[in-house]
């Protein structure tokens, strides 16, 4: 076998072989190669601006969704403080023939109400007013620190629920006093010291331990002088955050995407993001499990620690080439809500484009390639004898 190979090598070395005569094969292929790796590249590119676009989009109709039906929150508020304007007094029948055609059209509010300002003067003729209306052994309440109903504490002013229309009627709430919340409190006083209408903290709702929010909207009485003398009392809605995400997300294609609610400011998530800040989680709400579809509100099944390691690619807006993390403004009366969304893993398609963009190119190159080594073999096996000549005294010789 070792005997063979100086003969083989003898053979190979006869043939008539130049490497230069195969120069265009190799740029061939130079060539061929980068042209394909060019073009795959381009091709890579359009499809990651492809799912950016998609990505955007999709976004986009989420935000949109959310604050469409947050805004008509805040229209239906308003439209009953305004009834409350128009009216000289309302009583308990126009109170529910007004609020109870809007209950069907908004299964995320839980109830719409009207509280009452009550002086610490006024309380025994409120109380006669009540129980004038059939609400026997009423009393303005508030719950302790166990959850159980009392009778209110000795405070200066009251602002109990006068009148509840409820999809649940809940008429047990009647007469809690929403001074007695602090969360609450803090809204009424920014609600009646600035006349605008207020989103409450997320809050325990007083007929049950489930939370929810409030919208608030002051009313003044006669002559509607907007100082805390004409201060009249407040209606407001309540309303919990799943109804909202069920409603906002109905219809809508959210495959392959998870999403978070925070009750912050933007650039406030944003810093407890990148500063790793426990903020996160204090303003945390709920989280949108896609796969799972379902919603979670504790803290630590929604893992907001990994949010911190990807705060570096969290954007304001959708628009940068990093597509990871979308951050979006969501007006909630005078709160801001961020609403953070996420692509899942899947969510990006497979890039065929580019990988079937490099296969054609390798492959057409390959032929290429293939080809000129053949021509080149058979020019090489049929060789062409350049015979070359000298002058001399006898004529023409051949060399």
């Amino acid at each position: 076998m070792i005997a063979k190979v100086p003969a083989l090598w003898n053979a190979v070395t006869k043939a008539r072989f130049s490497w230069r005569s195969y120069i265009p094969v190799w740029l061939s292929l130079m060539v061929g190669i980068g042209l394909s790796t060019v073009a795959s590249g381009i091709a890579w590119k359009w499809e990651l601006a492809k799912t950016q676009q998609q990505f955007d989009r999709r976004a986009d109709n989420l935000a949109f969704a959310f604050q469409q039906n947050i805004d008509e929150y805040a229209q239906l508020t308003q439209a009953l403080g305004a009834f409350y304007d128009a009216a000289d007094r309302v009583s308990r029948a126009d109170f529910a023939e007004f609020s109870q055609p809007f209950l069907p059209r908004y299964p995320g509010i839980l109830s719409l109400g009207w509280a009452q300002r009550v002086l610490a003067s006024e309380r025994e003729a409120y109380f006669e007013s009540m129980l004038a209306q059939g609400f026997c052994q009423f009393n303005i309440w508030e719950r302790n620190a166990d959850r159980k109903a009392i009778a209110a504490s000795e405070r200066a002013e009251y602002l109990p629920s006068t009148y509840i229309e409820s999809q649940q009627q809940l008429k047990q709430a009647i007469g809690f006093d929403h001074n007695s919340v602090p969360k609450r409190r803090v809204a009424l006083e920014k609600a009646r010291e600035t006349s605008v209408m207020v989103n409450t903290q997320q809050v325990t709702l007083e007929h049950k331990v489930e939370s929810g929010f409030l919208m608030y909207r002051p009313v003044y009485r006669p002559p509607y002088r907007q100082e805390s003398e004409f201060f009249q009392g407040v209606v407001y809605i309540v309303y919990q955050i799943e109804g909202l995400i069920r409603a906002s997300i109905e219809g809508l294609n959210i495959k392959h995407l998870d999403f978070y609610l925070f009750d912050m400011p933007v650039d406030q998530l944003e810093s407890a993001l990148s500063k790793e800040s426990v903020n996160v989680n204090q303003g945390f709400l709920v989280f949108y499990d896609s796969k799972q579809r379902q919603l979670v509100e504790d803290r630590q099944q929604a893992e907001i620690a990994q949010l911190n390691a990807s705060s570096g690619r969290s954007r304001k807006n959708c628009l940068d080439s990093d597509w990871t993390v979308c951050i979006r403004t969501l007006n909630v009366a005078d709160r801001e809500w961020s609403l953070l969304i996420l692509p899942t893993s899947d969510f990006a398609e497979k890039p065929w484009t580019a990988v079937a963009t490099l296969a054609i190119g390798l492959l057409l190159t390959s032929i290429l390639a293939l080809y000129l080594g053949m021509s080149i073999r058979r020019g090489d096996s049929n060789p062409t004898v350049t015979r070359f000549f000298r002058k001399d005294q006898c004529g023409l010789t051949a060399i």
